[in-house]
């Protein structure tokens, strides 16, 4: 699990030097080397491949035609080694173990599809991931046990349930700078949301566990140091010299906490 944050963490960070960048050979093709070995890491991060594949085509306006092309090329030739047998390699980059809600769902004598049980598992596996990353879940609201990846999330939570009222605003923030600059990539903290909670709501078999979730850390603890931030700045701006100062230092020692 570590390592497969690691890699991220290393390959959205690589990516996002690549935007308003000159033209830079070696961090291109670093980039794109770090990206084509996603495959390689925890099944929960896989969905950041294509991902970052489509925010790169999105965003071409940003990046330099000469590292794009590196960019994209790099990562081809080292996944074209399994272009040979690509069948194989799409339904295991996918379906792993088959216990993914599309191979779940095919459980008809005649090999179709079951809508009905589909239907019935994006309902449950949305209303157990709403409720943890809400903080809504009954037990541990202090002590977070990530550690335990196999655990399933019906009584565990994500993150400190202190801290969500701090990811809320920090989702809030985030979507209305984006509208308010008109400027897509503003709203990425958000965007990255979308591959964690896919794993999950793609969970056919019980219900979601932590192992899935792991995508889901790095862009929710982004959005909760937004929002403090945000917060920050609003009240510290209308507040009073000596009221900054005491401010200031209260918000150092909560910094210092969450840490």
């Amino acid at each position: 699990q570590g390592f497969s944050i690691s890699q991220y963490l290393i390959a959205l960070s690589t990516f996002v030097l690549l935007i308003d960048r000159k033209r830079s050979v070696g961090l291109t093709i670093l980039a794109g080397i770090i990206t084509a070995t996603i495959p390689y890491g925890y099944a929960g991060i896989r969905l950041l491949l294509p991902l970052l594949l489509l925010l790169a085509i999105v965003c071409f306006r940003r990046i330099e035609k000469y590292n794009l092309f590196a960019y994209l090329g790099t990562i081809l030739a080292i996944c074209a080694i399994q272009i040979g047998d690509f069948p194989h390699s799409l339904k295991m980059y996918f379906f792993a173990r088959g216990e993914n809600l599309i191979s779940m769902g095919r459980r008809l004598p005649n090999g179709g599809y079951d809508f009905a049980f589909i239907a019935h598992k994006l309902n449950e596996n949305f209303h157990y991931l709403f409720k943890m990353i809400m903080g809504l879940n009954e037990k541990a609201f202090w002590n977070v046990n990530v550690a335990s990846t196999l655990a399933a999330i019906a009584d565990t939570v994500l993150y400190p349930k202190f801290l969500v009222p701090l990811f809320i605003v920090g989702l809030v923030y985030s979507l209305a700078h984006a509208y308010k600059q008109k400027r897509f990539i503003l709203a990425m903290p958000v965007l990255l949301l979308l591959p964690g909670l896919g794993t999950n709501m793609m969970s056919g078999a019980g219900i979601p566990n932590l192992a899935r979730s792991i995508m889901l850390l790095v862009p929710i603890y982004f959005l909760i140091t937004y929002g403090a931030y945000s917060l920050f700045c609003s009240i510290y701006t209308i507040s009073s010299d000596r009221l900054r100062v005491a401010f200031s230092g209260l918000f150092a020692v909560f910094v210092g906490l969450v840490s």
